[in-house]
């Protein structure tokens, strides 16, 4: 009687090692899958940073050269923005490719401080796009007083500096809500990722076998 026991206790070790291994094997291939998901398009969040930073660049040096002090105002808030548009999309699309290698195999090699250090850089980032949201918004409202007060008192080129202001700072906005978006996601994700749970709760059923099995004797 006893014999058969044990052999039941190694084969319900072995069993619930090897399905250990499995669900916590899934749930970092989905969490890498989420992450990779996450970068991929921080990726695409940089061509589309370059390429409407360097539309922008290219309307602001023909504005500039206009006959025109609305179209010259214009141009000085929008390449000034166009800039650091063109700055972010290079950012991105050159750290990305590594932020991704380093993240793969953190969670290969260490699951559980991944999850640690990437919930805690995600809260930053969360902060940092609320105070850009705020700070975008006021820019924008700002632009559309100057605008006002420009053609209210009749210049020009500040109704022209207004608006640019407003319509870039629009259009960051948007790219901002974007990615605000999109690393809300993410944090649902690393939130959803428990490595070693599965294996706790194993562990814990067999805790439970042995001790019952223990009383038999």
């Amino acid at each position: 009687m006893r014999a058969w026991l044990a052999l039941v206790i190694v084969l319900a070790s072995l069993t619930s090692a090897a399905t250990t291994r499995v669900a916590q094997a899934q749930d970092a291939a989905r969490m890498t899958a989420d992450m990779e998901r996450y970068f991929e398009g921080e990726r695409r969040a940089g061509y589309v940073a370059l390429g409407v930073g360097l539309a922008a660049a290219g309307g602001g040096v023909w504005l500039i050269t206009r006959d025109d002090p609305r179209a010259r105002g214009a141009s000085w808030p929008i390449l000034a923005v166009a800039a650091g548009e063109i700055g972010a999309g290079i950012v991105l699309l050159v750290r990305t490719g590594g932020q991704i290698d380093d993240r793969r195999a953190r969670i290969a090699s260490d699951p559980a401080g991944f999850r640690s250090s990437e919930r805690t850089r995600m809260a930053r980032v969360a902060r940092t796009f609320t105070g850009l949201k705020y700070a975008e918004i006021g820019l924008m409202l700002g632009g559309i007083a100057t605008a006002y007060l420009g053609q209210r008192g009749g210049h020009p080129r500040l109704q022209g500096a207004g608006l640019g202001l407003a319509a870039q700072s629009l259009a960051v906005l948007m790219f901002d809500l974007e990615a605000s978006s999109r690393a809300d996601e993410y944090r649902v994700a690393l939130d959803r990722f428990e490595p070693g749970a599965t294996g706790a709760a194993v562990t814990q059923l067999r805790g439970g076998l042995l001790l019952s099995l223990g009383g038999a004797f």
